[in-house]
C-alpha cells in the first residue's frame, strides 16, 4: 500500500513538473503571436490579445504597426462586422491614430464613429490593448 502511494504520488508530481513545463512553453509562443519586431517597426497583432473584445458580430483583430514610438498603420484582421460600418469606423479611426504617440493615444479619449459605434468602440479598445502591451513589452 506504502509502495502504491508512493508510485501513484511520483506520477502527479512528474505530470505536474509536464504540465507546467508545457505552460511555460505555450505562453512564450503565445507572446510572439502577439508582438514580433520586423527591423525598426514593432507590430502588434491584437488576435489573442484582444479575443474578448467584441464588435456587432464578433472579435475584430487589429494589427498595428509602430515605429519610434509612434503609431505608422493600423490593419484590420478579418472578423464578422458588416463591412460597410466596419470600414468607415475603420477609416477614421486610422486617420486619428497615424502619425501619433504612442502613450498620447493610451490618454486620449476618442468618440466613436457615429452610425458604426459598436465597431468603432471594439477598435478603440483593440488599439488601446495593443498599445498598452507594447508599452510593457517592447
Amino acid at each position: 500500500m506504502k509502495r502504491k502511494i508512493t508510485i501513484i504520488s511520483a506520477a502527479i508530481l512528474s505530470s505536474v513538473f509536464v504540465c507546467g513545463t508545457s505552460f511555460a512553453v505555450i505562453n512564450s509562443k503565445a507572446d510572439a503571436n502577439i508582438m514580433t519586431k520586423n527591423g525598426s517597426t514593432y507590430v502588434v497583432n491584437t488576435t489573442q490579445l484582444c479575443k474578448n473584445i467584441k464588435g456587432f458580430k464578433g472579435a475584430t483583430p487589429l494589427i498595428i504597426y509602430i515605429k519610434s514610438n509612434t503609431v505608422v498603420k493600423i490593419q484590420p484582421l478579418q472578423n464578422m462586422d458588416t463591412p460597410n460600418f466596419f470600414n468607415r469606423a475603420t477609416k477614421s479611426l486610422e486617420s486619428y491614430y497615424i502619425g501619433k504617440k504612442v502613450n498620447k493615444i493610451i490618454n486620449a479619449d476618442v468618440d466613436a464613429v457615429s452610425g458604426a459605434t459598436y465597431s468603432s468602440k471594439s477598435i478603440i479598445q483593440n488599439v488601446k490593448s495593443g498599445l498598452e502591451y507594447y508599452n510593457r513589452n517592447k
